[in-house]
């Protein structure tokens, strides 16, 4: 107890003799305590570890709580939980000397699992091999939080997946496989892990237990799929496919899974070979027995499963001249007609078949669905018209229904309404129809003729089920005047209905009624009889009197009635059990209506009752326990009740448990929320209440699995609670978890425990359903492996069953693509007929054209990419990335370098940028926008030009202009402070100031000069990336011209005169971006070269150019959407070029082709399907909000969710999640995916959605058929040729650039090599040089040239070759240099920090000075680096 007296007493008291009262401290220091506290419990839980760094960062003392911990570990230096804390407290903010402390402190606890684990995560990062034994030892040593060992054992699987610790993992798997407490469930998830990780032989011993045990159908069906997969894997394919035979036989014709079972017996157990012999003996035995149906349709089945399903329509046509009478082929024809989604050719088959057989009026019904799919109404009225003569009267009505349902789903309302009609025309008593008719007309906007359609109810002789679906249906519709109608008249038929009293009571207290509704209300009283009768007459009083404000008077009037005689009650001894539940449902109800001080009174008054039986004494208390809930000031109350519970009622230990964890999760207590929930065993929690609300506290502690145990059983007992489906369904997708996602959807579309759905969630459903069946294909086509690949197809045909018009293309093209990597050509091509029909949809070749601009193929996960792009990919090859050839040219000195001349730009200027054109000219931009020319032998000035600001400058007349000094702005003047020019905008008594150059700052002085506001500092906590301006750089052909941008113009300039050479127009800014003044740092236009295009890119305005370098010609403009313009600044957007293509990040992220401006890619997002899937309408999602933050310990957040009285259930921008992230991975991620609507997307979409929500430094740089993207986690590479799977690691520093498979990074005191080749990009990818020798102060600039990467720094120069990492040669500086350098080599005046970020580095400002963020300068050109000397200076550094 003395360790962790000693850490929470001293607080900020470290070095105190006397530690104050907890009263006595400050808000600071009581929630310092509390998390302290709950890190003493479990050093390794994430939560409030984030919040004490974030507490104290934000009051600028990190160091207090380092030291406060260095301090407690000296003082007690057994405290291994203390060492662990602050391990990762020094790893979190990367501190050196973490790794040391670790690794001692590992040693003197060696049976610390959180410490071994941290020593493991030491390891890693220095790719040490003993880092995998290390982490096993730390599994084995975790017997205390299953969920963090099992967290942990995923680390291990996914490194064995790489080859490394695969015994290791094999052991840890088989201990979990000979558990004794397994399911058939709890076996097939693992069986399913095992196979993730390609542990086959274990993944068939799970399966086979699970099948022991007896499973339901559908999981027998899903074990046989495993175990066949599983044989096939093993090299045992006769026996993975006689037991995918033995399936098949056993299966429906019309079983879901049918055809994805058999295109994977065809396609990933049978290789090509095997293939084709199969279809060859298929097809003989056709040939030899033409009048067989099962031969026609063994290789009917054969082809199809084989993706030539365009050949298997052909073979059954010709099949059907043998046998023009068969049904099986007719309904397989069809079948695949369907499945093809072609509509003009299923028309054709059917009208043929019905010409042959002029009698089926069925084919003719089929060709009318199919007239009206295909928008020829008039043909379709005809033809339906023959279809009705030719049927009974009895038959004609529901072919109506039938035929306005199927009208309806497949959204054509407008066609629907007239059958509707017709159809209620005769069967008027059909008020579920009449309801249909009038959700139909909602659909089309017509809510008058909707109210006119409900007004016309026949009441009289209506079933009543059916006549209370379309009432309470008027009533969410509001049309309470026709439901007010309605129910009258049926009441006056049947007086005594309790439930139409009740909504007609509802009605009167919607529409303002007081009188009316009470006087109904009281006399429905008499006949609530029954327990269910009173909590609906209850629940129906408080309803209604809470519009009319007066809930507590009707409450206390109810809850009088049970202890006052003259009202016809008992005394208290005397009630009988229904009295009591009735006083218990009053109690529970009244709790729920925030009725808290009444209904706490009332119980405590009952609980003085001696003589209550136990059973009532426990539902009292436990309902007191829930209604103190809304009442934190009442936690020790709650918590002594909830003891009394348990030492009452032991058997629900768990239960009582998982309520004291809630409680104290509501106090903001994680110090014991946490040790409760580890101890709790959810399957004996039978209150679904607390199950409900424990499911976000679980997620929030990391303990996903116990969540969706939780969820799971929420659901089963509270079925039709659609807020619990939506919890679980958001769960499922957070976890990565598709295959169980996939069934809970099919369980809901299926009616499961009779679920009614809206057809809005229905539709809701069914899409999410394909976007899961989407990820599934991404994740197998982003593994690259022919099994993978294999693996697809299957799938496929699950989505081509059920996809819609905007599925159908991904799914073709998919499958395309698929076919294509797998060298199956035949099939390919077949698919992409299929492909070509589906887009075009019979558009003319003279139309295609327009077409090809126009159609994308969006998948579910936010990409999107043009349709020829798309098309090219279908016929190339599909492997891996490649990294361009580099363009660049390998220069520079390889010996030690001479110092053969030194320029100097103007006195306090600061150099921005060199760069040598052609042989002769090296340009200098300094930071007051003035160009130096200087020969590249002699250093000698040639020219210089002061080119002014970078932003678009007016007249006080409007008139712009382009070069020069003058300041000016429409309402507005410019001054010049500290060589640094500014805009100024008066407003009142205050001055706005904005600095227009390079550098970036807003700042506010007030009447009298004195500077507010200013931009922070970089060294300041919680500095803001957003604030820093990347300098405005120019670009130039590398042979004569440079260019430069001037507002809303771009200009070329000879390099060797500085002559304009031509002016072109970018965009026109708006009045309010020529007077924009904002916090954020505005991103310039971004210029460069891509052969002999000038391409320009304005984030600001999402305007991106294509000129002719030579002449400004312009080829092209895109305008993006500017829908984040908000969130843009200058570290996050921007454009990167290379081999045709440009990337532009800006507002959206699209990849163009640099000669035409098409889109290529596209990463926005735009379209993904969200979660919460929407299954309850928003109003009823909105109350079930407000009724869960009204809710006790059970719901426990310590803050409100709302403000103002007004919820907000999702954000304006989803919160994203790359779908191909691990599931080890993602458990970080969970708590926020679902708390906050959000989406599941592809790895591209969430690097662009998150640079903008997050506002982070980001950048990105073409590289061949491979895309690099950085941010602050690092750097992914992802494939252009399908940007799918992303790899990516943790880097920090400059992004240089790269040299076939590898990137360099520069940070503070290394340089940083990622081998890009590593194909899993784990830690072992990442290897870093010290710079000890050269970065004497901290600071050093590097530059690649090509296949070497130069670094300069006070010690002197290294040059390391750019694909092997090793040093070429290593130099101190000239003597003539290092004189030179002590002379100009310090800094510049103003800067007081440095960091480097992926742009480059940005300096911290000293007051008066901007924050700003520059590329390394340096440069090569034949055997001459040109690098910077302090601020001002640049020299060429001659060698061999």
């Amino acid at each position: 107890m003395k360790i962790i007296l000693g850490l929470i007493l001293s607080v900020s008291f470290a070095f105190s003799q006397d530690a104050p009262a907890e009263a006595e401290l400050s808000d600071f220091d009581k929630t310092s305590l509390n998390l302290r506290t709950a890190l003493h419990y479990d050093s390794a839980i994430a939560a409030p570890l984030d919040s004490l760094v974030r507490l104290y960062q934000k009051e600028d003392r990190i160091e207090d709580l380092i030291g406060l911990y260095q301090a407690h570990i000296a003082q007690y230096p057994e405290d291994a939980g203390a060492k662990a804390v602050l391990t990762r407290l020094l790893r979190k903010l990367n501190r050196a000397g973490a790794g040391e402390f670790v690794t001692a402190a590992s040693q003197l606890h060696p049976d610390n699992s959180v410490l071994q684990h941290l020593l493991f995560q030491h390891l890693q990062d220095r790719n040490d091999p003993r880092a995998v034994e290390v982490l096993s030892r730390a599994i084995e040593l975790e017997l205390l939080k299953p969920g963090r060992r099992d967290g942990w054992l995923e680390e291990l699987l996914k490194i064995s997946a790489e080859g490394k610790g695969r015994e290791l993992a094999i052991g840890h798997l088989t201990a979990l496989l000979n558990l004794e407490n397994h399911t058939a469930k709890t076996l097939e998830a693992l069986s399913a892990r095992m196979q993730r990780y390609g542990f086959w032989e274990l993944s068939l011993s799970a399966v086979t237990k699970a099948l022991a045990k007896d499973p339901d159908a559908e999981a027998k069906v899903e074990l046989q799929v495993r175990a066949a997969k599983a044989e096939a894997s093993l090299g045992n394919r006769e026996p993975a496919g006689q037991r995918l035979d033995g399936l098949l036989a056993k299966l429906a014709p019309d079983y879901w899974r049918r055809r994805e079972i058999m295109s994977l017996r065809v396609n990933f157990l049978a290789n090509d070979a095997e293939r084709e012999a199969m279809l060859a003996t298929a097809k003989a035995g056709w040939e030899a027995n033409p009048a067989s149906e099962s031969a026609v349709l063994d290789y009917v089945e054969l082809l199809a499963a084989s993706e030539l399903r365009r050949d298997a329509i052909k073979v059954l046509n010709d099949a059907a001249v043998v046998l023009p009478t068969s049904e099986r082929l007719e309904a397989k024809t069809l079948e695949l007609l369907e499945r093809i989604g072609d509509e003009r050719e299923l028309e054709v088959y059917l009208e043929k078949r019905l010409a042959a057989f002029s009698e089926r009026d069925d084919l003719r019904y089929r060709i009318v669905k199919a007239q009206y799919l295909l928008g020829k109404t008039e043909p379709a009225e005809v033809n339906f018209k023959r279809v009705m003569a030719g049927l009974s009267e009895e038959d004609k009505g529901p072919r109506l229904l039938d035929l306005g349902r199927y009208l309806r789903n497949s959204n054509l309302p407008g066609q629907a309404v007239p059958i509707f009609e017709t159809f209620l025309a005769t069967n008027p008593a059909r008020l579920d129809v009449r309801r249909e008719l009038a959700e139909t007309h909602l659909t089309l906007d017509q809510k008058s003729i909707a109210r006119k359609v409900v007004g016309e109810l026949d009441v009289t002789h209506a079933e009543i089920e059916n006549f209370l679906d379309v009432v309470q249906f008027m009533v969410r519709e509001e049309f309470f005047a026709e439901a007010k109608k309605a129910l009258e008249k049926r009441l006056g038929i049947e007086p005594e209905q309790f439930e139409l009293r009740l909504l007609l009571t509802r009605v009167f207290g919607k529409t303002g009624d007081r009188e009316a509704a009470e006087s109904l209300l009281n006399s429905t009283r008499e006949i609530a009889d029954t327990p269910s009768r009173y909590r609906s007459w209850l629940e129906t009083g408080l309803e209604v009197h809470e519009l009319f404000d007066d809930v507590a008077l009707f409450f206390d009037r109810e809850q009088a009635r049970f202890g006052t005689k003259s009202n016809g009650g008992d005394t208290a001894e005397k009630w009988t059990s229904a009295e009591i539940e009735k006083f218990l449902i009053l109690c529970e109800t009244g709790e729920r209506s925030q009725l808290t001080d009444r209904v706490t009174q009332a119980i405590r008054t009952k609980l003085l009752t001696d003589d209550l039986a136990l059973d009532v004494r426990l539902k009292l208390r436990l309902l007191l326990v829930t209604a103190l809930g809304n009442q934190p000031e009442r936690g020790a109350e709650i918590e002594e009740q909830i003891k009394l519970l348990a030492t009452e009622n032991p058997s629900q230990k768990d239960e009582y448990t998982l309520r004291l964890a809630l409680l104290y999760h509501s106090l903001n207590r994680p110090d014991l929320t946490s040790p409760a929930l580890s101890e709790v065993t959810v399957s004996n929690v039978s209150d679904v209440s607390v199950l409900r609300a424990a499911a976000p506290v679980f997620i929030e502690f990391g303990l996903v699995d116990a969540a969706s145990t939780t969820l799971e059983r929420v659901t089963a007992a509270e079925p039709e609670a659609l807020a619990n489906w939506e919890k679980r369904l958001s769960l499922l997708a957070a976890l990565g978890r598709e295959i169980e996602l996939r069934k809970v959807i099919r369980d809901l579309l299926g009616g499961v425990n009779r679920i009614e759905l809206s057809v809005d969630s229905i539709d809701a459903l069914r899409r999410h359903l394909l976007d899961s069946h989407w990820r599934s294909v991404a994740s197998l086509i982003a593994k690259q492996t022919p099994e993978s690949l294999a693996e697809v197809l299957p799938l496929l045909e699950s989505v081509q069953r059920e996809a819609t018009d905007s599925d159908r293309l991904w799914g073709l093209w998919a499958r395309a693509f698929v076919l294509n990597a797998l060298d199956r050509v035949d099939a390919r091509d077949a698919a992409i007929e299929e492909l070509t029909a589906a887009a075009y949809e019979g558009n003319a070749n003279a139309a295609r054209a327009a077409a090809d601009a126009e159609t994308q193929i969006v998948f579910p996960d936010g990409l999107a990419i043009s349709l020829p792009a798309a098309m090219d990919l279908l016929t190339g090859p599909t492997g891996d990335k490649s990294a361009a050839e580099s363009r660049q040219k390998t220069e520079g000195p390889l010996t030690q370098p001479k110092l053969d001349w030194a320029f100097e730009v103007d006195g306090g200027a600061r150099v921005l940028q060199i760069e040598p054109v052609g042989k002769d000219v090296v340009l200098i931009l300094d930071d007051r926008g003035t160009m130096y020319s200087v020969e590249a032998a002699t250093g000698k000035l040639k020219w210089r030009e002061r080119f002014g600001l970078p932003e678009t400058t007016f007249t006080n007349s409007g008139s712009r202009r382009l070069r020069g000094n003058t300041l000016g702005a429409t309402g507005g003047s410019g001054i010049q402070i500290a060589n640094q020019y500014f805009r100024v905008q008066q407003s009142g008594s205050s001055l706005s100031v904005q600095q227009l150059v390079a550098p970036f700052q807003t700042a506010t002085l007030n009447a009298g000069g004195a500077s507010v506001t200013g931009a922070a500092g970089i060294g300041a906590t919680g500095w803001d990336a957003s604030s820093v301006k990347l300098v405005r750089r120019f670009a130039t052909d590398g042979e004569s011209q440079f260019f430069m941008t001037f507002g809303d113009e771009i200009s070329a300039f000879e390099a060797t005169t500085g002559k304009l050479s031509w002016n072109a127009h970018l965009g026109a800014l708006s009045e309010g971006e020529r007077q924009m003044v904002s916090n954020l740092a505005r991103p310039e236009t971004s210029l460069a070269i891509d052969g002999e295009r000038l391409i320009a890119f304005s984030p600001a305005t999402s305007v991106a150019s294509g000129f002719s370098a030579e002449n400004g010609k312009l080829l092209w403009q895109r305008t993006l959407n500017s829908n984040a313009a908000d969130n843009l600044f200058s570290l996050n957007s921007g454009m990167t070029v290379d081999g045709g293509r440009v990337f532009l990040f800006g507002s959206e992220s699209v990849i163009l082709d640099s000669q035409s401006g098409d889109t290529i890619w596209k990463f926005d997002g735009v379209g993904v399907q969200k979660f919460p899937v929407k299954l309850r309408a928003q109003e009823k999602a909105v109350a079930d909000e407000l009724a869960a933050q009204a809710e006790g310990p059970i719901v426990t957040t310590p803050t409100k969710a709302w403000a103002g009285g007004s919820v907000s259930l999702s954000h304006e921008r989803p919160g994203m999640l790359d779908h191909l992230t691990a599931g080890s991975d993602r458990k970080l991620t969970v708590k926020s995916f679902t708390k906050n609507r959000g989406a599941l997307v592809a790895p591209a979409v969430y690097w662009s959605a998150s640079r903008i929500h997050n506002r982070t430094p980001s950048a990105a740089s073409l590289d061949g058929d491979r895309l690099l993207l950085m941010d602050q986690y690092g750097i992914r590479e992802i494939s252009l040729r399908f940007p799918l799977a992303s790899r990516q690691i943790d880097v920090s520093g400059t992004f240089l650039g790269t040299a076939g498979d590898n990137a360099w990074f520069l940070e503070r005191d290394s340089i940083v090599r990622v081998d890009l080749g590593n194909r899993e990009m784990s830690a072992d990818s990442k290897y870093s040089i010290s710079l000890a020798g050269l970065a004497l102060d901290g600071e050093s600039s590097a530059v690649m040239s090509g296949s070497r990467v130069y670094v300069t720094g006070p010690g002197g120069m290294a040059i390391f070759n750019a694909h092997s990492g090793r040093v070429i040669s290593e130099s101190r500086w000239p003597e003539e240099l290092e004189a030179y350098r002590t002379k100009f080599g310090g800094s510049a005046a103003g800067i007081t920090g440095t960091r480097y970020v992926i742009q480059g580095l940005v300096r911290s400002p000293a007051a008066g000075y901007a924050a700003i963020a520059n590329n390394p300068v340096e440069r090569t050109s034949g055997s001459t680096l040109y690098s910077k000397i302090g601020e001002s200076s640049v020299v060429a550094l001659r060698g061999e």
